[in-house]
């Protein structure tokens, strides 16, 4: 059977909100996932936007770390909603 070579890669990613400056948002969150310390994640800025990124750069990463970061952000994202409030 062939074997297929792993995928490693980066996702960029904004999180935004109905209301809010987007890049004081990121920021935010990419603080708040960072205060965590399961994860870990970057930004860069793109045409003046803030922008996340995750990199999957093992090939040994199992789809349950990545289920995990994508648990974390999401309750990073939703605290963050909830202090907008």
């Amino acid at each position: 059977m062939a074997r297929t070579p792993p995928d490693l890669s980066v996702v960029s990613f904004c999180y935004v909100l109905e209301r809010g400056d987007a890049n004081e948002i990121n920021q935010r969150l990419l603080a708040a996932v960072l205060r965590d310390s399961r994860i870990f994640i970057t930004s860069t800025k793109t045409d003046e936007t803030i922008v996340l990124r995750l990199g999957v750069l093992c090939a040994a990463t199992h789809l349950d770390t990545i289920k995990l970061a994508l648990e974390i952000l999401g309750q990073k994202a939703m605290e963050l909603r909830q202090e907008g409030r």
